[in-house]
């Protein structure tokens, strides 16, 4: 009983004397997630900004393909108009593709930030759990070691009984030879 008391005592300290080391590993990842998270963000922004920019630019185009179209409505006889017509209607098709991408990238990217975020969050979380073995960890050591000393006083009295009985039986052990001594005088020879 006594030796899984002070094998309980000795793993708590190892796990007390762990906690730093711990912490420190918990900083680190926290630090690496931030970081993680820092990046994802920074590539959502140039998401957006070159949606943004694709977007006026298909806007502008927009524009031209409008205007276009009116003067070779205008313009029926301009055979080169209406084949400008036909080219922007082509070419507005191909930026709306593009755009669509974009948005769907940013749509991604987002989903990409949103797990580095609760990965941020985990880490720290874990972080705050293990700073809170510094203050939990003293309490074990201290509750272990008032185990091992209930267990050290146990053990104490039963080898201080062990030894008062000892003794007893070596003493009448003592007795018992010196009256077989005895014994073997009185008998006739």
């Amino acid at each position: 009983l006594h030796d899984t008391a002070l094998a309980a005592l000795e793993t708590a300290r190892k796990a007390l004397a762990e906690v730093p080391a711990k912490i420190k590993a918990k900083e680190e990842s926290l630090s690496q997630r931030q970081a993680a998270m820092t990046a994802e963000t920074q590539t959502l922004d140039k998401a957006k900004k070159g949606a943004a920019e694709k977007q006026g630019f298909l806007n502008e185009v927009n524009g031209l393909a409008n205007a276009t179209k009116a003067k070779a409505a205008a313009d029926s006889t301009n055979a080169e108009l209406a084949a400008a017509t036909t080219k922007f209607t082509e070419t507005l098709a191909l930026l709306q593709k593009d755009f669509a991408n974009a948005q769907a990238g940013i749509t991604a990217q987002q989903a990409k930030l949103q797990a580095a975020q609760n990965a941020a969050t985990k880490a720290q979380s874990e972080l705050d759990e293990t700073k809170k073995l510094t203050q939990t960890a003293p309490k074990v050591v201290e509750e272990k070691q008032a185990g091992s000393k209930v267990t050290q006083g146990k053990l104490t009295e039963a080898s201080k009984a062990r030894d008062t009985f000892k003794n007893q039986v070596d003493g009448q052990q003592s007795k018992a030879a010196a009256l077989f001594k005895k014994y073997l005088e009185a008998l006739p020879k």
